[in-house]
């Protein structure tokens, strides 16, 4: 990542500021004041966009997406709109949400998901722990909240349990 060309819009001039510093002389910022923008003709391997306004945002998506079809977007987000911003998504959409404040390395993980998504395995979905069905587990916990609440999850995880007060 550190030797592409990366492509940052923003509009702001601190996050051009900050992102070239945790980047690299490798990223180029264009800072924006009004909707149009004019992009560079050489092609970005990716592009960043931290823009403020959500509709100004949008309308600088796809100026991108027209002007650059197959490079791929990470679009910083406030972390209220991540949520809604990933379900908004389709399939065949290169592009990756991720909140702000900037921290170098989701941003980083983003750019190698996007950049290349086949050596990067899938996540798996972690589901709950199999247990053995009347496993005997023997805690030791002198706090008598903690015995309490840790005995419930065993249980409901199907554990015989024996609390020991102390060691």
């Amino acid at each position: 990542i550190a030797t592409l060309p990366i492509l940052a819009i923003t509009d702001r001039a601190l996050a051009a500021t900050t992102l070239q510093l945790r980047f690299g002389s490798n990223i180029e910022c264009i800072e924006i004041n009004l909707n149009e923008i004019k992009l560079p003709e050489s092609i970005p391997s990716l592009c960043i966009l931290d823009i403020l306004n959500g509709e100004r945002a949008r309308l600088i998506d796809a100026q991108i997406k027209q002007h650059y079809p197959n490079c791929p977007i990470i679009r910083m987000v406030a972390l209220q709109d991540l949520k809604v911003m990933r379900d908004q998504l389709t399939n065949n959409d290169q592009q990756i949400f991720i909140p702000r404040p900037l921290r170098r390395k989701l941003l980083i993980n983003a750019a190698e998901q996007l950049l290349a998504p086949e050596s990067i395995a899938p996540i798996e979905r972690r589901s709950s722990p199999r247990i053995q069905q009347n496993l005997e587990i023997l805690l030791v916990e002198d706090n008598p909240i903690n015995q309490r609440v840790a005995t419930l999850i065993l249980q409901k995880l199907g554990c015989v349990v024996t609390v020991a007060g102390n060691g």
